[in-house]
């Protein structure tokens, strides 16, 4: 493993970190950061090799860090160093988790703005722990004003880009923030800013909870959730990790009876028979499906394939759900590589053999409940992501510009086919509120007729402006197998 395959500048490093924030608000880059409130917002890891693995610690040996000798904020240096063990300590008593870490050596000067690039971006064999006492220095690396919105900030800071393995990390922690909060909050942000330097990504499971008015569901929200949990619902909940994040943790190292501890599933994503990647796929228990939930974005851990998965599962009935990421989370509060996150994904569950991507036969709101057992391994729970729409097909009379009927000409007219289990059609016709135009439905056969008098099974009300029309079983007629040949008729006296 050459020096030139391990080396990541500390500036490169700091934009693939994660943070921890205040408030709502986005950072650039994959920046490790943790906000407070001004940024919004699944497990995984927070980065892959060049060739495909996860980037993660070698646990066959202790993390080791080094503290910073200053002070942190209105800490005392010992108060600082004892959180710091104490959060450490909460990732290595997962269970079903290989990790351990050691405190080292203090580092040899009391870092500030004036020499922080001694310790960052050096190829030293430490990984060190600073303690930014009033902020300049997050001032200094992330911009002018980021201390008054970042509560710390950490990384992988140097890894083998053909192994992942990580050699050293690096967190930075606010004093400027940080001064005047309780322990709980202070031990919250440093155990999510040493997730991120062991290899967690960001998740967003349960963030509905954040802002709801409802204090007690907060401890649902995990640690590695990118702004601090410990709101004004609830200013000093204790730290503790969820099943969310004993997962990421267990992911990267795993005991070799992992896969015995809990249920397994897996499964992938696919848009129209394609791999997708970034859909957040989500697992909640039916008894409590806030408590007892994971999260695993679909590719998190392979950049050629929508695969995800989920391990540690207590017995019980599940429910896979599917997502979107927050379209607000790049730069500091990105989730995994996923910056910024694909588009498009509507969330809908897991549907059984009636899963589809034709929303006509899978209805987003219809779910297959999955039992899972102790030790059970059950693959193959592929979601297919619904299109929002279904392309008409040219109906082969006319297409293009929509003459007046006055013109006797026959309307503009498309087919959709309806499949046996189809459960509704609906048309959707967008047009500026002084015009008038209608949608014109027959089954089986194309509308005919001219000047207004048409055959058709199905129609718009008469009326200006954009209508919709949807057939159904509740429709007369109703809906059946087959062709639908739909025609839009002008009644304006102008080509549209």
């Amino acid at each position: 493993m050459g020096k030139t395959d391990e080396r990541r500048s500390w500036k490169e490093t700091v934009l693939r970190a994660s943070c921890l924030a205040t408030q709502h608000g986005r950072l650039a880059a994959l920046l490790g950061v943790l906000l407070t409130r001004a940024a919004a917002q699944g497990a995984g890891p927070i980065g892959l090799s060049t060739t495909n693995l996860p980037l993660a610690w070698d646990n066959s040996r202790a993390v080791v860090y080094s503290c910073d000798p200053g002070t942190l904020g209105d800490r005392t240096n010992g108060d600082a160093v004892r959180l710091v063990d104490e959060s450490f300590a909460m990732w290595t008593a997962v269970p079903w988790a290989s990790l351990s870490t050691q405190r080292g050596g203090t580092l040899s000067a009391d870092v500030d703005q004036t020499n922080y690039d001694r310790f960052m971006g050096v190829r030293d064999g430490v990984t060190p722990i600073i303690f930014d006492h009033d902020g300049r220095i997050t001032d200094a690396v992330l911009g002018a004003g980021m201390s008054n919105r970042v509560l710390g900030f950490a990384a992988p800071e140097y890894y083998n880009d053909s192994t992942g393995e990580i050699v050293e990390g690096l967190s930075v922690m606010n004093g400027k923030l940080l001064s005047g909060r309780t322990d709980n909050a202070v031990k919250t942000v440093l155990v999510h800013e040493f997730g991120h330097m062991l290899g967690l990504s960001h998740t967003q499971l349960n963030d509905q909870y954040l802002q709801d008015g409802n204090g007690d569901n907060n401890a649902d929200i995990p640690i590695m959730y990118p702004i601090l949990r410990t709101t004004s619902e609830c200013p000093n909940l204790a730290p503790a990790l969820t099943l969310d994040d004993q997962l990421s943790l267990a992911y990267l190292y795993p005991l070799s009876d992992f896969s015995t501890a809990g249920g397994n599933v897996a499964g992938r994503v696919t848009r129209d028979g394609a791999d997708f990647r970034g859909a957040n796929v989500i697992l909640r228990r039916v008894r409590d499906p806030g408590h007892t939930a994971v999260a695993w974005p679909s590719g998190i851990a392979s950049r050629s394939a929508g695969t995800w998965e989920a391990h540690l599962l207590p017995g019980g009935t599940y429910r896979v759900e599917v997502e979107g990421l927050d379209p607000d989370f790049t730069g500091g509060s990105s989730i995994g590589e996923f910056d910024p996150p694909p588009g498009g994904v509507v969330r809908e569950y897991y549907n059984g053999v009636s899963e589809s991507g034709d929303p006509f036969l899978d209805d987003p709101s219809d779910a297959a409940d999955l039992v899972v057992g102790l030790g059970d391994r059950l693959t193959g729970i592929n979601l297919a992501l619904n299109t929002t729409a279904r392309p008409l097909e040219l109906g082969g009379i006319q297409t293009g510009t929509l003459f007046s009927t006055a013109d006797g000409l026959p309307p503009c007219q498309f087919t959709v086919s309806a499949t046996a289990g189809t459960r509704s059609l609906t048309f959707d016709l967008v047009i500026d509120a002084s015009k008038s135009a209608d949608i014109l439905v027959q089954s089986g056969q194309p509308v005919v007729g001219s000047n207004g008098n048409y055959t058709y099974s199905h129609r718009t009300q008469t009326g200006s402006g954009s209508k919709s029309l949807t057939i159904s079983n509740g429709t007369n007629p109703p809906i059946r197998a087959g062709t639908y040949y739909v025609a839009l008729i002008n009644h304006e006296t102008a080509p549209l």
